[in-house]
């Protein structure tokens, strides 16, 4: 297990996720069982995953989904990854901005 840390439009966010292939070219890590249901009932499904090259980044919000293909700026790390970048809300026009970091342990 790991952790999530991030913030976006002034909210923090520390949740729990499962970390995958850290150490291969498709790292990904998720906070629910798949990336479209809230499987652990907290409101929150974040889904982020690397492939070739790109990291695209998924975090729901009690509904609200903000996106992105790919994240501007994204390193990974020996126990993890950072990145920061626009995220994109669906139906919206508003473009809010992500910092975030991912501790695999």
């Amino acid at each position: 297990m790991g952790t999530f840390d991030g913030t976006l439009e002034g909210k923090e966010y520390k949740v729990e996720v499962t970390c995958s292939n850290l150490d291969q070219g498709d790292f990904q890590f998720r906070s629910d069982k798949t990336d479209i249901d809230d499987t652990n009932g907290d409101g929150i499904i974040i889904y982020g995953t690397q492939n070739q090259g790109r990291f695209l980044l998924t975090l729901t919000d009690h509904g609200t989904t903000y996106s992105a293909s790919n994240i501007q700026k994204f390193a990974r790390s020996l126990n993890g990854a950072e990145g920061e970048g626009l995220l994109y809300v669906d139906g919206q026009a508003d473009v809010p901005y992500v910092r975030f970091s991912v501790d695999c342990g």
